[in-house]
């Protein structure tokens, strides 16, 4: 499986994830707020756009904004 493909399909799951929250247990709101799940989903999203119109940045370049 290419590196392209592994990416894709593991923003995918955490797409999946954040999804599965619609509404958020008291243990998923001890360490985020449904903003904080919203934001990181559109966040993801774009992420997966770029990884499939092969417009990855090199990675000096990346910001993806949700490593913290």
């Amino acid at each position: 499986m290419s590196r392209q493909n592994l990416s894709r399909r593991k923003i995918e799951q955490a797409i999946r994830a954040v999804d599965d929250t619609h509404q958020p247990s008291i243990e998923i709101l001890s360490v985020t707020s449904e903003n904080q799940l919203e934001h990181f989903k559109e966040r993801l999203l774009e992420a997966l756009v770029r990884i499939m119109e092969d417009m990855v940045p090199d990675r000096e370049y990346r910001e993806l904004g949700i490593a913290k």
